[in-house]
C-alpha cells in the first residue's frame, strides 16, 4: 500500500499533540525519551532466493522518540515513532528484516510507526496485568514464535509465578515511508497465547500455540512453491517447554537449559509437478536444545545449541512469517541472531548447531560470540531465508558455517556525553556445501546510542 507510505509523517505529529492535549487535561505523561542511534553498517548477502545479491554499506542517524500516557489508574497510552536518515541513496539500515527498496525522491529518509495502544489495566488485581487495543511490538523471548509490531488486540501479565499473552492481530501496513507490508504477510489473520508458569527459582514449563489463516487472491500462484508451507490455507503451531534460567541474564546461574518441541499442521496453496496449484496438508515438527554453564568465579558463560526442523515434501516445518530468531540467551544482555545474523536462516528444513560462549570485560563491556555449522534436515528440499527458498546445486545435507559476534559497551554514568551505550556487530556465514552461491555473506555494524 505504497500511498500510505507517508501516514507516519503524518500520524506521528498528530499522535504527540494529542499526547499533549490530554496531559494538559490532567493525564500524567510518562516514559518520555529520545534517543538518537548513529553507526554504520556495511553488509553483503549473496545466499538469497533466486540467487540474487545485495551488498551496500551506509552511515545512519535514527531518532526515536518514546511517550506514555497515564489518563487514569486503568487507562493509559504509549506511542513509539522513528525517523531514519542513511547516506545509501538506494537503501536504508533495517534491524529488524534487512529490507532493501528503492527510495525514490526519500531523500534518504525513513519515518516508521513502530508503536501506538492504549491499554486498560483494570481486569485483575496483578499490577503488570493489561488489556492493549492498537499498534503493538509482541516479543516472544526466544524470536522463535512472534517479534513483532502487529495490530493487535491482546490480554497479557506478568507475575513472580505466571506469565501469559492472548491476543489476535492482523498487519495491515508497515506504518513506514520507504517500505511496503509484503504480499506474504498481507491478509494474514493471526491467533497467539502463551504461558510461562514458575515452578519454583529455576524451573520454568511453558506452552505457546499461534494460529495464522490467509486468504490473499494477489498472490501469484508461480510463487506457491517458492515458500516453505505454500501461501493462504490455515496454518497451526503448538509447543511446550522446559527451561532452567535459559532466558536470564545477570549473576551466575550454575547450570541452565533448554528443551522445546514445536509441532505445526495446516494446509496451503502450493504447486504441484505438474505446474497446479492445490490445496495440499503440510505437517511438520522442530526441536530445540540448549544448554549453558555460567562460572561463578569469573563473568564466563559458555554453552550450545542444537535445533532440527523438519524438511520434506509435505513434512516442512515453517516459522509464523513474525518471528525474528533474536535471542539472548548467552548468560549475559546480549542478542545474537540464532542461525547466524548475516545469513539469517529460518528454522525450516534446518538442522543447527552452535557452540557460544559470553564474558564480562569488567563493570562497563560485555561480549558473546557463536560458532554455528548448517545442515539440511531433507537433502533433496532447499533452505529458507525470510520465508523464500534457497536454490541448492547438490545433494549433499551440509551448507556451511557462520560466526556471529557482539560486543557492547557501556560508558559510566558521571562520563559528560549521555551515552547510553556503544555497540560493535559482526557476522559472516561461509558456504561450504550444496548452496548454489558460494560466496560469502557477512554484516559488520558500528553503533552508540544516546538518550536526551
Amino acid at each position: 500500500m505504497r500511498a500510505m507510505g507517508w501516514l507516519p509523517l503524518i500520524l506521528l505529529p498528530i499522535s504527540t499533540s494529542y499526547l499533549a492535549s490530554f496531559a494538559a487535561n490532567g493525564a500524567e505523561l510518562t516514559d518520555s525519551r529520545l534517543q538518537i542511534k548513529l553507526g554504520y553498517v556495511d553488509r553483503e548477502h549473496n545466499v538469497r532466493s533466486n540467487d540474487e545479491s545485495f551488498k551496500a554499506d551506509s552511515f545512519f542517524l535514527q531518532g526515536r522518540y518514546q511517550q506514555g500516557l497515564k489518563l487514569n489508574s486503568n487507562w493509559s497510552a504509549y506511542l513509539d515513532g522513528r525517523v531514519l536518515v542513511a547516506s545509501d541513496d538506494e537503501t536504508l539500515v533495517d534491524e529488524e528484516t534487512l529490507i532493501s527498496t528503492d527510495l525514490d525522491d526519500n531523500d534518504n529518509v525513513s519515518a516508521e510507526l513502530r508503536q501506538a495502544y492504549v491499554a486498560y489495566h483494570g481486569l485483575t488485581q496483578y499490577p503488570n496485568e493489561s488489556l492493549r487495543f492498537g499498534l503493538q511490538r509482541l516479543r516472544e523471548y526466544s524470536g522463535l514464535w512472534w517479534d513483532a509490531d502487529i495490530e493487535s488486540i491482546t490480554w497479557q501479565a506478568s507475575t513472580t509465578e505466571l506469565e501469559w499473552l492472548f491476543g489476535i492481530g492482523q498487519q495491515f501496513d508497515r506504518y513506514r515511508t520507504d517500505a511496503d507490508l509484503p504480499e506474504i504477510h498481507d491478509d494474514v489473520f493471526r491467533v497467539f497465547a502463551s504461558g510461562r508458569y514458575h515452578v519454583n527459582q529455576s524451573l520454568t514449563l511453558a506452552v505457546k500455540l499461534a494460529h495464522a489463516s490467509q486468504s490473499n487472491d494477489n498472490l501469484l500462484p508461480l510463487t506457491t512453491n517458492s515458500y516453505a508451507a505454500g501461501v493462504n490455507g490455515e496454518r497451526t503451531w503448538f509447543g511446550a517447554e522446559l527451561s532452567r534460567h535459559w532466558q536470564k541474564s545477570g549473576p551466575a546461574f550454575g547450570h541452565a537449559f533448554k528443551l522445546e518441541a514445536i509441532f505445526q499442521t495446516g494446509q496451503g496453496d502450493m504447486l504441484t509437478d505438474a505446474g497446479i496449484v492445490s490445496e495440499q496438508d503440510n505437517d511438520g515438527y522442530a526441536l530445540d536444545a540448549g544448554y549453558r554453564f555460567d562460572f561463578r568465579q569469573q563473568p564466563l558463560s559458555i554453552g550450545m545449541t542444537a535445533t532440527i526442523a523438519s524438511g520434506g515434501d509435505g513434512d516442512t516445518f515453517s516459522q509464523s512469517g513474525i518471528h525474528s530468531n533474536r535471542s539472548h540467551h548467552y548468560g549475559n544482555s546480549e542478542t545474537l541472531y540464532r542461525f547466524n545474523e548475516a545469513l539469517r536462516a529460518d528454522m525450516s528444513n534446518l538442522r543447527h548447531w552452535s557452540i557460544f560462549g559470553a564474558y564480562a570485560f569488567g563493570k562497563h563491556t560485555r561480549g558473546a560470540l557463536a560458532i554455528s555449522r548448517f545442515q539440511r534436515d531433507d537433502e533433496n528440499q532447499p533452505i529458507y531465508v525470510g520465508g523464500r527458498a534457497i536454490s541448492i546445486a547438490g545433494g549433499d545435507k551440509d551448507l556451511g558455517m557462520g560466526i556471529d559476534l557482539s560486543i557492547t559497551h557501556f560508558p559510566q554514568v558521571n562520563w559528560q556525553w549521555p551515552i547510553r551505550f556503544i555497540r560493535l556487530r559482526a557476522s559472516t556465514f561461509n558456504p561450504t556445501g550444496e548452496l548454489a552461491q558460494k560466496s560469502d555473506d557477512h554484516r559488520f555494524a558500528l553503533e552508540a546510542q544516546f538518550v536526551l
